[in-house]
């Protein structure tokens, strides 16, 4: 591991962080797609988009634009309302906290942290910071095909200083 300075810990383990949330984003629309048996190619499509466009978005882990995130919610609630459930029965399964869950939120708030604060300051105030990244090992392995070298290093870095920490 080469030797790592806070900016490169910091700064690496923001993009980590970012890639979690769009796991998480893409695994919660997933999980209303796949309860409605709904594809992605389907999606896809009734977002104007090219048929697999959701299926790369959902692999690769890319940031969609605001814009996209609308596109995707409306084609969901048309798919829905074609499939003949009812406006309520849409609105109930399409709420911005089956997306956006509170998990996803933690992750934000320690990234905004991490955003406004030298990680050296953020690791003494915050003593659960490490337990944080540990707990985010499932998220880590899941994505580790879309993580860089870098990004790799910086989170197995800060859970180094966890051990050493109990040492």
């Amino acid at each position: 591991m080469p030797d790592l300075d806070s900016n490169f810990i910091s700064d690496n383990l923001k993009k980590f962080l970012e890639k979690v949330l769009l796991y998480r984003f893409t695994r919660n629309i997933d999980k209303i797609l796949a309860a409605n048996n709904i594809s992605h190619e389907k999606l896809s499509i009734y977002t104007g988009r090219k048929d697999n466009w959701f299926n790369r978005t959902f692999n690769k882990l890319e940031d969609m634009k605001i814009t996209s995130f609308i596109l995707l919610i409306s084609a969901i609630s048309t798919i829905l309302n074609e499939m003949g459930i009812s406006e309520k029965k849409i609105n109930d399964q399409i709420k911005l906290d089956s997306i956006i869950d509170s998990e996803m939120l933690n992750i934000a708030k320690v990234l905004i942290e991490l955003r406004q604060d030298e990680l050296e300051q953020l690791l003494e105030y915050n003593n659960d910071l490490i337990s944080f990244f540990e707990s985010l090992k499932f998220y880590f392995k899941s994505i580790n095909d879309n993580l860089t070298p870098n990004e790799i290093d910086a989170y197995n870095y800060i859970l180094t200083l966890k051990r050493s920490d109990n040492q």
